[in-house]
């Protein structure tokens, strides 16, 4: 996500097929498929295919070995990002990007002097 600015939808519309980690431009091919539940914000017009460095490539080849579920969809795809129930909800991935960019999880400090280890707004949504 940080090194495609890819948007909350393009996450979860990968399949496994759709990204190339292996090839001399490794990168991420970002689809519209509304029929398949997996839609682009800003439809056709969003299809685009995203390099990313061999970096980061090597970490979404260690993702796929480790923490990925091996799962199916409703709709036969094979998603990258999964959870053990299939594909990843918005609700989770809005969740993660939460956290993520959260000034105490980045490094700086807390906008409110507050203490990570007990700030309510540190803690995990769920």
């Amino acid at each position: 996500m940080w090194h495609t600015g890819a948007r909350l939808g393009g996450i979860r519309a990968l399949d496994l097929g759709d990204v190339d980690l292996d090839g001399d431009e490794p990168g991420l091919r970002y689809r519209h498929r509304p029929d398949a539940d997996t839609p682009l914000k800003n439809k056709e017009q969003g299809k685009r295919f995203n390099r990313i460095s061999r970096r980061v490539a090597r970490v979404l080849r260690d993702y796929l070995k480790g923490p990925r579920e091996d799962v199916t969809d409703e709709y036969g795809r094979e998603p990258f990002v999964t959870t053990e129930f299939g594909r990843v909800s918005r609700t989770c991935v809005r969740n993660a990007f939460y956290r993520w960019t959260r000034p105490c999880f980045v490094g700086e400090g807390c906008p409110h002097d507050e203490n990570p280890d007990t700030c309510e707004y540190a803690a995990a949504p769920g």
